[in-house]
């Protein structure tokens, strides 16, 4: 008489032959089609106005056996705009700088992860006036506006935070805070070579302040180099860990794309000059964007400057709540090799 129930061995061996069989015919975990990169406008974004002419990124995806890839390049008029589009999901990689960049580190902890994959490069902020009575910080005075990209928030309105605490001491951070306005920096730049009274101070990143300093009636009160002690980081390229964890191949392909972006910059500044002249869509002559390019403190490179000293002293202010201990904390394992700072 046959027995009612199966053989043990033989169930074990079908079972087994349908796990492996599942194994092998379940498609591997795709990676995405399609990367959508953000940046905003300046001398700070040439890397990916590189990557983009030159099609570095679609390049190492190939080298990374991801096949053909499509880059959406998108544009964004400031950090809180690209902050706001990584956290709707609308963006993959943004390119932002140092201080919206920590907000959401801090922002995003225990749930998105936020964090930095690379530095794009050292690009000194300068803080000037057309205001013959103005001559340092201490000068300032009720009825003087401040122009910044946005009041306390920006990373110039914390270097305008951390000048001032040097000065007056870590209390008195906030002592120039009432002078400040926001406003976008063509807006600033406008209102200071007009001469219209609607500020008198600006502080920006290139190729603004550079603008501004070619006319003789304006002068530099203090730049971020002086203000931290060297060298700093202007913007980062940061993501989500999920993106991160999710698609391993697009994120090396985008670093290394990002290493030979940075090789091509500081190997040729007419093209990139060229290159940011077109993309950015300015009116400056390639000898200006060059000159910018070569200016003192002025380094493409992937390998982040000033950035613990930038975000501890965002912590210390109330800016963020969460105290990164190095560097490292605010960035994926990628960089953790560099001697970055």
């Amino acid at each position: 008489m046959r027995s009612l129930f199966p053989n043990v061995k033989s169930v074990a061996r079908a079972a087994c032959a349908s796990f492996i069989f599942a194994c092998c015919a379940a498609p591997s975990h795709a990676e995405v089609a399609e990367v959508r990169i953000a940046s905003g406008f300046g001398v700070q974004y040439l890397p990916l106005y590189v990557m983009k002419q030159h099609n570095l990124m679609e390049k190492h995806a190939r080298r990374a056996g991801l096949g053909e890839i499509k880059v959406a390049w998108l544009q964004f008029s400031g950090g809180a705009a690209l902050n706001d589009a990584i956290l709707a999901g609308a963006v993959d990689l943004v390119e932002g700088g140092v201080g919206p960049m920590a907000q959401l580190w801090d922002k995003t902890r225990g749930n998105m992860n936020i964090k930095s994959l690379a530095s794009m490069g050292d690009v000194p902020m300068t803080l000037y006036t057309n205001s013959p009575r103005i001559r340092r910080l201490q000068d300032f005075a009720d009825g003087d506006k401040i122009a910044v990209p946005a009041v306390k928030a920006s990373m110039q309105a914390v270097l305008l935070q951390m000048a001032v605490a040097k000065l007056y001491g870590d209390k008195s951070y906030d002592r120039l805070d009432r002078l400040t306005v926001t406003m976008p920096h063509a807006d600033a730049l406008a209102a200071m070579l007009s001469r219209s009274g609607a500020i008198t101070a600006h502080f920006a990143a290139p190729p603004f302040a550079d603008q501004a300093l070619a006319d003789p009636a304006v002068v530099k009160l203090a730049d971020s180099i002086e203000i931290v002690g060297g060298p700093m980081t202007l913007n980062t390229t940061y993501l989500r860990e999920k993106f991160y964890a999710d698609n391993p191949r697009i994120v090396r392909a985008y670093l290394e794309a990002l290493k030979e972006t940075m090789a091509l910059i500081n190997g040729d500044r007419k093209e990139a000059a060229r290159i940011y002249i077109v993309e950015g869509k300015s009116k400056l002559t390639p000898e200006t964007v060059e000159k910018i390019l070569g200016a003192k403190g002025v380094e493409f490179t992937v390998v982040p400057h000033g950035t613990l000293k930038f975000v501890q002293f965002m912590h210390q202010v109330g800016l963020i709540r969460n105290r990164p201990e190095s560097w490292k904390d605010l960035f994926f394992p990628d960089v953790h090799d560099l001697p970055g700072s």
